[in-house]
């Protein structure tokens, strides 16, 4: 039996009134040579999907989604599915990265990915859900976005890392104590991930300094 080895990351831009999230990724196999990503996404306000785009090189899988403005009443999420075709059946590791974009005045902007690393062919359906983690985002840390870089911890964690944009682990905390300062870091967007035991917690924070 084929083994999936899973790593996800997410990253939000930092346009809060109008930010876009990924709900879960499913990937599975249509046939031999495609698969299917199944993308779920969801948005504070109404939102339409516009276009998508993928590349897939020797090492590394990458589906990217557009969503563009809508008008009228909230929507609750979005469902999209997007077939690639691959022309070797042989087994091989990839890192696969889905991004989803929003359109702001200036042009698409980043608003939220997941990456990880899948086996191919893709014997087993493989779910990249978000939901749980956003849930306990709420009851775990006290921090404000924008921030001043001051992160408090409501519960104890064994490390903290922090990465940048591109998913970079810039930053390790091990066994921080209530407090996870990062103010001197350059204002940017960040991505803070929280291990306690099996349990994993991500938060984004946009650090902006006076």
């Amino acid at each position: 039996m084929k083994q999936i080895l899973l790593l996800i990351t997410l990253l939000l831009a930092p346009n809060v009134s109008s930010s876009l999230n990924i709900r879960q990724v499913v990937i599975s196999a249509v046939s031999n040579d495609v698969i299917n990503v199944s993308l779920d996404t969801e948005a504070t306000e109404l939102y339409y999907f516009s276009s998508w785009s993928h590349e897939v090189s020797s090492e590394v899988i990458t589906v990217n989604a557009y969503f563009v403005k809508g008008f009228g009443s909230t929507i609750a999420y979005l469902n999209n599915n997007f077939e690639i075709p691959f022309d070797t059946a042989q087994e091989h590791y990839f890192r696969f990265r889905v991004e989803v974009y929003y359109e702001m005045f200036y042009g698409y902007s980043l608003q939220d990915y997941v990456d990880g690393i899948i086996q191919y062919p893709v014997v087993f359906p493989v779910s990249l859900s978000t939901i749980g983690a956003t849930l306990e985002n709420e009851t775990a840390v006290l921090y404000t976005n924008p921030s001043n870089g001051i992160i408090t911890l409501k519960t104890h964690v064994d490390q903290a890392q922090i990465c940048d944009l591109t998913g970079r682990i810039i930053r390790v905390f091990e066994h921080p104590n209530n407090i996870i300062d990062i103010s001197n870091l350059p204002k940017e967007l960040y991505f803070v991930v929280l291990f306690s035991g099996q349990r994993r917690i991500q938060i984004k924070v946009f650090l902006q300094k006076e």
